[in-house]
């Protein structure tokens, strides 16, 4: 069996967590493609790679660990703010940064609700049914902006929720 795992997100971890690749497991390194990208550790998505690749993997890796520290901060706030939303729910997540919130209890479909929250508090988040049929009953958010545009978003989530 032959694996191929993506390690785009593998800097991008919060809570001391340490990272470990398969090829770490004995036997895994034969059988195992790697897939990674600059575009998440080192915030170059859609870049072509050349001198720009070779000086994120030779320069110092201060600033990647400074951008880390604040997204685990953002991370912090949205799903904190989440979980104090009657009907929401959201685990923190370890790396990456998007949260998956479960939104079951509102009683509406992913796509219901992420059309309405955009059309009725200008929040713009993704339906989990975009991932697939387990993902219904979920909403993807990006904790990529800064963190009052998070709190502003955690306080516009609130307020539909409140009303609707």
């Amino acid at each position: 069996m032959l694996i191929i795992a993506d390690e785009a997100y593998k800097e991008i971890i919060y809570d001391g967590i340490k990272y470990s690749s398969i090829i770490s497991f004995d036997d895994m390194k034969e059988r195992t493609v790697l897939i990674n990208s600059f575009s998440k550790t080192y915030s170059m998505t859609g870049w072509r790679i050349g001198y720009a690749a070779v000086e994120a993997l030779s320069g110092s890796q201060e600033y990647t660990g400074y951008m880390i520290g604040q997204f685990e901060k953002r991370r912090n706030i949205l799903v904190d703010g989440i979980n104090n939303i009657k009907g929401m729910k959201c685990i923190k997540p370890q790396g990456t940064f998007y949260a998956f919130a479960n939104i079951k209890a509102l009683g509406m479909s992913s796509m219901d609700f992420a059309f309405d929250l955009l059309d009725k508090v200008q929040v713009a988040l993704v339906p989990g049914i975009t991932y697939g049929r387990s993902g219904e009953g979920y909403v993807r958010m990006a904790f990529t902006v800064d963190e009052e545009k998070l709190k502003e978003t955690v306080r516009r989530i609130r307020h539909y929720v409140e009303i609707m």
